[in-house]
């Protein structure tokens, strides 16, 4: 059995070695498998790089290390996905509720559905991703082709026409906010495929998940910073300026537009590395993955452990949702905090997750990543 690792690049797969993918259900199989043929063997969920089925490790040859200027490109373009994260989380519900007046419930279906569509397409963007074959490589046309539509969304969903009333109003959220969502993620999802992509080595490839979460982390806080600082001022008629709305149109450009740079730098600076990645699979007749998606999807769901750790991750990110779309009305009107006193609350968070980020690692090789979790869990 070969020894490596391969990251999940998105739902319902895991990386194989020969640069296609591996359906996840036969990869915690294989784990299954490992943990009975050897005595004392971590778990599926906790193995370690040199258990996890995958790629071979190695020491980074010349052609396998990474330049800082490709692992800077790459990380930039997760930057896209943190102004989008935070412009939609944090203040698409109080803007659609609080300052054009959609009713709550009608706000939170329009959502819902949104999501519901974006869980669906997922997949099946991902499925598309492995099977393209062009002379730009099979990541690279959607990183082009996708940033200009999504700033145009993001900006129309701060844009709302007056007059529509609420069902026209519901429609408008419904339709902008799945687009939004759609054009992200034929961004989002072979760019994160592509960072496997980028080097056959793992401590590379856990540098550059680096570099990624640190821009992500950049993009929301950057978010965060303009908008209290630059575009919610106070005025005599709006004392709370997250109550103008005037103020979110621009704002809505201006993430777009940041988003937009960054998805173009990060796919010009790492082209020619994938390219080269994607010629060497060409010439080895590897690489595309043809295996039925929802057949994948379905024995994924079979194993226990699988479906175990899915419902944990689905949880997490419920209380996540929750809390960010409700951060800005608990502070406007239960704390009644001013604007910069909700501006110093969000960076306050914001440098504590930094400040977990630093003790997160030791943590986790102190007590093992399982224990650590639900540690953090129960104590958050």
């Amino acid at each position: 059995m070969r020894k490596g690792c391969r990251l999940v690049s998105h739902v319902g797969r895991s990386t194989h070695p020969d640069g296609g993918f591996q359906p996840l259900a036969r990869y915690f199989t294989k784990q299954r498998r490992m943990k009975e043929a050897v005595p004392g063997a971590p778990s599926a969920i906790a193995c370690t790089p040199s258990t996890i089925v995958g790629l071979p490790l190695r020491t980074a040859t010349r052609g396998d290390r990474l330049s800082i200027r490709t692992k800077l490109g790459y990380g930039l373009g997760e930057m896209a996905e943190g102004v989008k994260t935070a412009t939609l989380e944090t203040f698409l519900f109080f803007y659609y509720v609080q300052v054009i007046g959609l009713q709550g419930s009608l706000v939170g279906l329009a959502l819902l559905i949104a999501l519901l569509f974006d869980g669906i397409a997922d997949p099946l963007i991902g499925q598309l991703s492995d099977r393209t074959a062009t002379r730009f490589g099979r990541r690279h046309p959607y990183l082009y082709l996708a940033p200009i539509p999504l700033a145009f969304g993001l900006y129309m969903l701060f844009a709302p026409p007056a007059g529509l009333g609420q069902w026209g109003v519901f429609f408008w959220l419904l339709g902008f906010t799945a687009f939004c969502r759609l054009m992200q993620s034929f961004y989002f999802i072979p760019h994160m495929a592509l960072g496997a992509e980028l080097s056959t080595d793992f401590k590379e490839r856990i540098s550059v998940s680096g570099y990624r979460n640190i821009f992500a982390f950049a993009g929301r806080l950057l978010v965060l910073a303009i908008a209290f600082s630059i575009f919610f001022h106070t005025t005599p008629e709006y004392p709370q300026g997250q109550l103008n709305q005037a103020a979110y149109p621009p704002l809505a450009l201006t993430c777009g537009l940041i988003a937009l740079a960054a998805i173009l730098v990060s796919a010009a600076t790492t082209q020619k590395r994938a390219l080269q990645y994607y010629s060497r699979m060409q010439s080895q007749g590897r690489g595309q993955f043809h295996e039925p998606l929802l057949s994948n999807l379905v024995n994924a769901f079979r194993l226990r452990t699988f479906t175990i750790f899915f419902v944990a991750i689905l949880i997490s990110y419920v209380l996540g949702g929750v809390q960010a779309a409700l951060a800005v009305h608990v502070n406007t009107f239960y704390w009644k905090l001013p604007t910069w006193g909700i501006q110093w609350v969000f960076l306050g968070a914001a440098f504590g997750f930094m400040l977990g980020s630093v003790f997160a690692r030791a943590l986790a090789d102190r007590f093992d990543k399982r224990t650590a979790y639900v540690a953090s869990v129960v104590l958050s």
